[in-house]
């Protein structure tokens, strides 16, 4: 769903601009997250990736999935071990050699930088040429292995981003992020049951990683496995408290099994506390119309989305069975819902009301 740039010799940070989310309208700051379907950054309000943000962008409500900021908050790791630094208390003969290696690493350094802005920009093909100019002068760095192959991601290369994260993560294996960074590619390739794996990889090593919840979770939904969806889904609202994503994921898979009663009153608590997330708005219209024939209920909760340009993209079905991973049964009912809303409002165009 989200994941985090690397910065060599740095935790991860977020390192992304301020703008709006669309979803939520929450001013937020995001960093850039790899994403094939136009979900490169991510609200950290909601905590997923916010579709057609950064510049459009992982994000969600994804690195939503966002994408190169799930854009993600709060993951961090040390990715390159190399030592460039020669200790201080031993003393350095300003050789020749010496001054073309500072050279070279100042080169290095600038192009990075320069790498990392583009990326943060989504300028997709500018920043896939500068990773790659990087990894000219520095084949091995893992860092730009795993950067260029979420870039590759965005722009869905799936062939080459998978080649790019493989060969970061055998370079880092103990790095969960890289292995995170993989799983995304997986998923984006529609390969469920290694995405599950990289997914659990992160785990063993952060057992309380909301965004690998979150993103093992997804793969789940996308398996049908919808009891370890809800399982994953919940430790991760446990593990973030503060997350709404979690715990509208967890109303989803609820109607799905269900337990409607349940799902309504989780939608109920969250639009409560994030009265702009436009995709919980959308979940509960679509809950209250297919499970308990509540049609006034439901409408006021579709007018509640704030403009018609997020009605719009609420009303795309496939997005959200592809991209915000919503069940079978909770596309049904929001269609259900968008047919009757359809004819409701010819109805009152005609002059009648429903």
């Amino acid at each position: 769903m989200w994941t985090g740039l690397v910065v060599p010799g740095q935790q991860w940070k977020n390192t992304g601009t301020r703008r709006r989310c669309r979803r939520c309208l929450t001013g937020s700051t995001r960093a850039a997250l790899a994403q094939p379907w136009q979900r490169l950054v991510q609200c950290p309000v909601l905590k997923q990736p916010a579709r057609n943000a950064l510049a459009v962008t992982a994000t969600h409500p994804a690195l939503r999935r966002a994408l190169v900021s799930v854009l993600l908050v709060g993951l961090c790791f040390t990715n390159d071990s190399r030592v460039y630094a020669v200790p201080a208390h031993e003393p350095v003969e300003q050789t020749d050699s010496t001054e073309r290696s500072q050279a070279i690493e100042r080169e290095l350094e600038a192009k990075f930088t320069q790498a990392l802005r583009l990326t943060e920009q989504a300028s997709w093909e500018e920043a896939d040429k500068a990773w790659s100019a990087v990894l000219a002068l520095d084949p091995d760095n893992g860092a730009a292995l795993s950067n260029r192959g979420l870039v590759r991601l965005s722009l869905h290369r799936l062939d080459a981003a998978l080649a790019d994260l493989q060969q970061a993560v055998e370079r880092s294996p103990a790095e969960p992020v890289l292995h995170e960074n993989l799983g995304l590619v997986y998923e984006a390739r529609g390969e469920w049951e290694p995405a599950l794996e990289e997914y659990t990889k992160v785990l063993q090593s952060v057992p309380a990683s909301a965004t690998a919840l979150i993103n093992r979770g997804n793969v789940q939904v996308s398996r049908g496995a919808y009891a370890e969806a809800l399982a994953d889904y919940q430790a991760a609202a446990d593990a973030e408290t503060g997350l709404a994503a979690p715990r509208e994921k967890m109303a989803l898979v609820m109607a799905q099994l269900g337990r409607s009663d349940d799902s309504i009153q989780i939608l109920r608590q969250v639009v409560r506390k994030y009265p702009t997330y436009a995709e919980a708005h959308a979940a509960l219209a679509a809950v209250l119309w297919g499970a308990k024939h509540d049609f006034l209920s439901a409408e006021d909760q579709w007018a509640r989305i704030s403009n018609n340009e997020l009605r719009e993209e609420m009303s795309e079905l496939e997005n959200l069975r592809i991209y915000s991973r919503w069940p079978p049964r909770m596309i049904e009912y929001l269609r259900e819902f968008l047919n009757l809303e359809t004819a409701n409002q010819e109805i009152e165009s005609a002059g009648f009301v429903l």
